[in-house]
């Protein structure tokens, strides 16, 4: 173990070409160091680790010599090759890759083995340097020199803070021009394309763009922090990023995600845009004379002087010392402290502007558009005969500003790799935009005077929030803001209900209209429903129908079982003829019958008041029969003379007597109720009768009030026969106390019972016996005398 190490060493310090190196060797000694004791194996470890840096460097300086020397790396067209270069130099530089690969093979197995022997994983963040091979970074430093010659220098003329786009389309012309060339290489040094990817061709291809990918990076790591503290430079400072969003695409294209994710990686991370501890240093790369400011552009000029100043101390420690912003919670504590930050703060500021001024009174936004992508059957599925030919809904144009600047952040937000940096993105970028909107839709519905009369207003806002509704359901994105298109699809619904609940405000005002007047509800209803019709897409028109129709029965069929009987027959007429004909007749022009099912009990209700008066007494008395001999009534009166009627029975005289009245959707309570609202059934005396009994029955519990009425019968029985009794004496001139203190003393037993049995209303037929009582004693005293 030892010979051999020593032997590399000296092979590596004596260096002579990249064939003298026993690279070989250098690999057998990690499985002949796994056999040892731990610190042997210590030892050994280190002694290998002294001599890789120095054999790495040797390689990489011969590979970059190589390169050169072929006179097509980098590429100048211009420039004729080296005498002499030719195929030997591009496979010798291929050989030297293989060989740094092989060397950083065993560098990568050496951190292995000394992580697994002390037991602890290196931690923290690692910079980007390290998914790029070896071979790739020697490949890709003279291109990188050549890019710095022409856009890192500040007395450059290339080296603009406004024009970033010429940089990055250098650097892509480097890629693709590079990658072509290598490709070339690798099949004539491999023999075919298909070989060279299964020796690892295709490994060198990805890497050279990676480490392209690296320096596009660096590049904007410099820029952007003077360009986010120059308030002047806003608009520079977009345009940046606008182009680095493109050449995203480009890397994305050309080395595939983890390219990409390189080149947005201080914009994952949130890095700090001024991190503290980093001294300035001088870059090799950069002239040694004193530096100018680039293009005499002040302030920003001398801030990125001192960025490039700095480009190599950071290039060398970037993965060590990262430093990230605080991850905010709120927008108004997120500070443009991070590469994130400043560009959620930049594209939330650019969307806010637009959506102001798209939303200002006279705006873009609130244009109209006729919607075109309605499918023919539902564009004509519901629309009324009343309907313009060739109207059709329509939205405003806010829902288009609003996919529009949607789809171009989803475009921004491909760019970051990790869920947290697009979550952040989303919530402090989209969130807001989204809630600008909304308010903006609130205040405009709040404005409306009456959103039935202004039903073009009315159908344009609910159609608008369709529209933003119907894209958060395909956007994938709308998971990072769920709470605000959730906000979006409840003000939808609520304006929905608003606009429904119009419809039941305007009955309230005409309440009492409708037994005076005749087609209230044409009059009310008939505009606004057809211009909803038109306005509104049909899907949207049956919500708002069904809902009003809902509304509308519930009140008025409420305030129907509350008011007092009809003062006469037409009134009833009228009231029934507008709340049944007329209502069912205006809204069935625009809804189908089956949207109208929740009217049927109050047009049952109407039904009931165009009865004759003999059906409607009929009616009355056979459901108040029924009512009274219900078994929920009867029950705990087994000492009754007639068993009450089975249920089946009471079941069929019941729907007997509703299906006489025409009744299919009201209860017996509320039919024997509205019966009651008409004029002859109110003078009868019919539902006097049946009121005494149910309040008896509401007072008492179950069975209860039957047995308190046959008490009572029979006490008034008894107490009939005592005052029969008392009369005859009186006529044969027999002494009265006796008799009349008998008939008191029965009279009173039996009130009394009734007064611990029923409670209040038997109290109130004791009174009543009481006062029959007194009347029959006064008759016969005066009978005496």
């Amino acid at each position: 173990m030892v010979e051999k190490t020593d032997a590399v060493r000296q092979a590596a310090f004596a260096y002579t070409g990249a064939e003298s190196l026993p690279i070989d060797t250098l690999e057998e000694l990690l499985p002949l160091s796994a056999r040892l004791p731990g610190r042997s194996r210590s030892v050994a470890l280190q002694r290998i680790r002294f001599v890789l840096d120095p054999i790495r460097s040797t390689l990489a300086q011969e590979l970059v010599s190589s390169l050169r020397r072929s006179g097509r790396w980098p590429l100048e067209p211009e420039k004729t090759v080296t005498e002499g270069a030719g195929p030997t130099d591009r496979n010798r530089a291929l050989g030297l890759c293989m060989s740094l690969g092989r060397v950083e093979k065993v560098a990568k197995t050496m951190g292995e083995m000394r992580a697994s022997q002390e037991s602890t994983k290196t931690k923290g963040n690692h910079d980007s340097d390290d998914a790029i091979s070896w071979a790739c970074q020697a490949l890709a430093s003279l291109l990188v020199a050549r890019f710095r010659y022409h856009f890192c220098r500040p007395e450059s003329d290339l080296c603009r803070m406004d024009k970033p786009e010429w940089a990055f389309r250098y650097l892509m012309d480097l890629v693709k021009d590079h990658m072509a060339e290598l490709q070339r290489w690798l099949n004539d040094f491999f023999g075919s394309e298909a070989r060279s990817d299964a020796e690892g061709g295709g490994e060198l291809l990805t890497g050279l763009v990676i480490a392209l990918a690296q320096e596009a990076k660096l590049f904007v790591r410099v820029r952007l922090p003077p360009l986010a503290a120059d308030a002047e430079a806003r608009a520079s400072l977009l345009q940046t990023l606008q182009h680095l969003v493109r050449l995203h695409g480009d890397m994305l294209a050309a080395g595939g995600p983890q390219a990409a994710k390189v080149l947005f990686a201080d914009f994952d991370s949130n890095r700090l845009l001024d991190p503290q501890g980093k001294e300035s240093g001088s870059d090799p790369g950069h002239s040694s004379g004193p530096a100018k400011s680039p293009g005499g552009r002040g302030l920003l000029g001398v801030r990125l002087v001192k960025g490039l100043s700095q480009l190599a101390t950071r290039s060398e420690d970037d993965g060590s010392g990262v430093q990230l912003a605080a991850d905010h919670t709120s927008p108004a504590s997120r500070a443009a402290s991070g590469f994130l930050d400043v560009w959620i703060s930049v594209d939330a500021e650019f969307i806010a502007d637009k959506l102001t001024r798209g939303l200002s009174e006279g705006g873009s936004a609130w244009r109209t558009k006729q919607l075109k992508h309605l499918p023919f059957v539902e564009q004509h599925a519901a629309a009324p005969e009343s309907a313009t030919a060739g109207s059709s809904p329509e939205v405003l144009e806010m829902s288009n500003l609003l996919v529009d600047l949607f789809e171009r952040a989803a475009e921004r937000v491909a760019c970051l790799a990790t869920e947290k940096a697009r979550a952040t993105y989303c919530a402090f970028v989209m969130a807001p935009a989204l809630r600008q909107v909304l308010e903006a839709v609130k205040t405009r519905w709040n404005d409306l005077s009456d959103p039935l009369k202004e039903a073009q207003q009315s159908s344009l806002l609910v159609e608008t929030l369709q529209e933003i509704c119907f894209f958060f359901d395909d956007f994938p994105l709308a998971v990072h803001i769920a709470t605000a298109a959730d906000e979006a699809t409840e003000l939808r619904l609520l304006i929905v209900d608003r606009l429904a609940s119009s419809f039941e405000e305007q009955a309230k005002s005409s309440w009492r209209s409708l037994r005076a007047e005749s087609s209230v509800f044409s009059y009310l209803f008939a505009k606004p429903l057809a211009d909803l019709a038109r306005w509104l897409r049909p899907a949207n028109f049956r919500a708002v129908g069904r809902l009003a129709a809902g509304k509308l029965g519930s009140y008025l069929l409420s305030q129907f079982l509350r008011q007092a009987p009809f003062a006469n027959e037409v009134e009833a007429e009228v009231f029934a003829a507008n709340c049944r004909d007329d209502l069912a007749g205006v809204l069935a022009m625009s809804l189908d019958l089956s949207d109208l099912s929740q009217l049927q009990p109050l047009w049952d209700g109407c039904q009931l008041m165009t009865l004759s008066s003999d059906t409607a007494m009929d009616t009355l008395k056979v459901l108040q029969r029924v009512m009274r001999l219900s078994p929920s009534l009867a029950r705990g009166t087994d000492d009754s003379d007639e068993a009450p009627p089975s249920t089946e029975v009471l079941d069929r005289r019941r729907a007997e007597a509703l299906a006489r009245a025409g009744v299919e959707n009201l209860s017996v309570a509320d039919t024997l109720t509205l019966l009651r609202k008409r004029r002859d059934v109110a003078t009868s005396g019919l539902s006097e009768q049946e009121s005494s009994f149910s309040v008896l029955q509401d007072m008492l519990p179950a069975g209860a009030a039957q047995a308190t009425l046959q008490l009572g019968a029979g006490t008034l029985q008894f107490g009939a026969g005592a005052l029969q009794q008392l009369s005859e004496k009186a006529a044969a001139r027999v002494p009265l106390p006796s008799a009349s203190s008998g008939a008191q003393a029965a009279l009173q037993a039996g009130s009394e019972k009734m007064i611990g049995l029923a409670g209040g209303a038997g109290r109130l037929v004791a009174g009543r016996l009481r006062s029959t009582l007194a009347a029959a004693a006064g008759g016969a005293s005066t009978a005496t005398k």
